[in-house]
């Protein structure tokens, strides 16, 4: 699992076909915009990813040979529940973090300052081993 929407405030969050690069996608995989003048709307997040880069999230899964797919673009206030590379704990609520590999959280207990923290963990699910959080993706809207 990446991101699964737990919460969405807004019935009409929009979902868009997108154009992809040459590579497999799961459900749930967290995309950035492409911008890149190429056949290529999105690309796949990465701790380099920034407020103003993130797209949304794979609605389906897909193979290396497929050219589109159905995303669900970030909205304001809708609550995420993402896995995290470390067990889970209340003090890093509302701390930003990085997107770190392995399409997981990177939850250091440290907040991120920059534009690369993307994520704010509001919550956590289950046990603190079960490295799952609940939160927000920090979506900054118009040009870079």
């Amino acid at each position: 699992m990446a991101a699964i929407l737990k919460r969405d405030p807004n019935p009409d969050s929009p979902y868009r076909t997108v154009r992809i690069a040459s590579q497999a996608y799961a459900i749930g995989d967290i995309l950035d915009w492409d911008r890149v003048a190429d056949a290529v709307d999105v690309v796949p997040s990465t701790a380099s990813s920034t407020t103003t880069s993130i797209a949304g999230v794979a609605m389906e899964a897909k193979a290396s040979t497929d050219t589109s797919m159905l995303i669900c673009l970030f909205r304001p206030l809708q609550e995420w529940v993402v896995d995290s590379t470390n067990n889970t704990a209340s003090n890093h609520r509302y701390l930003r973090a990085i997107w770190g590999t392995g399409q997981k959280i990177n939850n250091t207990g440290s907040d991120v300052t920059g534009n690369t923290g993307i994520f704010t963990q509001t919550g956590e699910v289950g046990a603190a081993s079960a490295k799952q959080v609940i939160g927000q993706f920090n979506k900054v809207e118009g040009p870079t």
